[in-house]
């Protein structure tokens, strides 16, 4: 008996987005994207090179060789044995949830060097994840010295499907002063077990204690329908079944479908967090869900404010917030027509500072209990059309913000004011 190894390579270049902001009609962002990859029977490879003006990142040399244009990347390879695969680099990782507000792992395309393995058949599936989160570094930067511990961490999610439903556990554990866990990664049983177990000792004591976050959801697919439900639970006040002091309830949720109608797909989403969720417990541990435990990067002779969108592992808008996303798309005279609504509420948030620098527990579940709070109005549409290997979109975009989120002492806080923008967005691409 003869094997044949089958090779299979792809090639997609693109001048991913052209943004235009209308104020100042000033072209905002340049940016051009390759993507390889290649299959080979058991073995993939894939990756990503990206080369962009957005001005987020800066290398000592850019203005001088390279226009003022930076590089950034990512990559992995896989292999396939079955119903058995295993990912493994600088990779994108995603959520059991179809969802652009998934609770444990963003819908933002933000890569981690990382490591999953997962099994599927027609009843059961089974995931794990590990995260290289960061590594000890103490940089003394002029404009902004920063030191990072070691810090890592795990998700797993298994369950079971039948017919078009699938309903399944998730959790992650975030740790400190390692990287890696051969334990978390490797062992099926529940986070809270094996935290608890070598935090007080059998006998001796092991590593600190670290932060988990266990979940739910349940999810239906058929031709025309996808629905899901998504619960996570960083804490919860159990003394409200035995009184005494009130701490509060650290909890995100998230629901949404898309169906498709004779007039289109139609697409509907929310989901929120309460305030806390996805803080570091104590402050001499950073075990934040987060990828970085800081807020400011330097850029250059000066720095710049670390997004929540491009920090938080979990839920994109992190915590204290809601969100609410409605969206229509359908494909006319060949072209794909999208069209969607976002409305953004969020409050006071702090991936470094615990209980927002408060000193004590609060007691109490809070959420968006404060005034003002940030209001984000977000209206797009955009086309798009193939013809065969190549493609071509135009996006128009209008964001309207009330009391946009500033960072104040390492807590990001509803200001005074109000921003309106227009972007135009234009991309092309080319596969072979």
């Amino acid at each position: 008996m003869k094997t044949f190894a089958v090779l299979l390579l792809t090639f997609t270049t693109a001048y991913a987005g052209m943004v235009v902001r209308f104020e100042t009609m000033n072209l905002s962002t340049n940016e051009f994207d390759v993507d390889a990859s290649m299959t080979a029977n058991i073995f993939g490879a894939f990756l990503n090179l990206s080369i962009s003006n957005d001005k987020r990142y800066y290398d000592p040399i850019h203005s001088k060789f390279y226009f003022g244009y930076h590089f950034d990347g990512f990559g992995g390879t896989i292999l396939k044995f079955g119903n058995l695969s295993l990912r493994a680099g600088k990779i994108l990782q995603s959520d059991e949830v179809d969802s652009p507000y998934s609770l444990f792992l963003s819908s933002e395309r933000n890569p981690y060097v990382s490591m999953s393995l997962r099994y599927e058949n027609n009843r059961f599936f089974f995931k794990t994840v590990w995260i290289d989160l960061t590594r000890s570094v103490n940089v003394k930067d002029s404009i902004h010295p920063y030191s990072f511990p070691d810090r890592g961490m795990n998700y797993r999610a298994f369950g079971i499907k039948y017919g078009g439903f699938r309903f399944g556990y998730q959790e992650s554990v975030v740790y400190t002063n390692r990287t890696f866990d051969f334990e978390y990664f490797f062992s099926p049983l529940p986070n809270f077990f094996t935290q608890y177990i070598n935090f007080v000792g059998r006998p001796f004591r092991q590593g600190t204690n670290d932060n988990s976050i266990l979940g739910f959801f349940a999810s239906y697919f058929s031709k025309s329908t996808y629905a899901y439900i998504q619960l996570l639970i960083d804490d919860m006040n159990m003394n409200r079944f035995y009184g005494g002091f009130q701490n509060p309830d650290k909890v995100g949720w998230s629901f949404g479908m898309r169906f498709s109608t004779p007039v289109g797909e139609f697409f509907a989403y929310h989901a929120g967090t309460t305030k806390y969720t996805f803080e570091p417990s104590t402050s001499d541990v950073e075990d934040q869900y987060y990828h970085y435990p800081e807020v400011v990067a330097p850029v250059g002779n000066s720095t710049r404010t670390v997004s929540i969108e491009e920090n938080c592992v979990g839920y994109k808008y992190g915590e204290n917030t809601m969100s609410f996303l409605f969206g229509w798309e359908k494909k006319i005279l060949d072209l794909k027509t999208t069209l969607q609504f976002e409305l953004v509420l969020s409050g006071s948030k702090s991936p470094v500072k615990p209980w927002h620098g408060y000193g004590k527990i609060p007691q109490g579940t809070h959420l968006l209990d404060e005034s003002p709070i940030e209001k984000i109005f977000k209206v797009s549409g955009s086309v798009k059309k193939r013809w065969g290997d190549l493609s071509a979109g135009l996006k128009l975009e209008f964001e309207h913000v009330e009391n946009p989120l500033k960072l104040v002492k390492e807590i990001y806080k509803p200001s005074e004011g109000v921003d309106n923008s227009w972007y135009l967005t234009a991309g092309v691409s080319y596969s072979f």
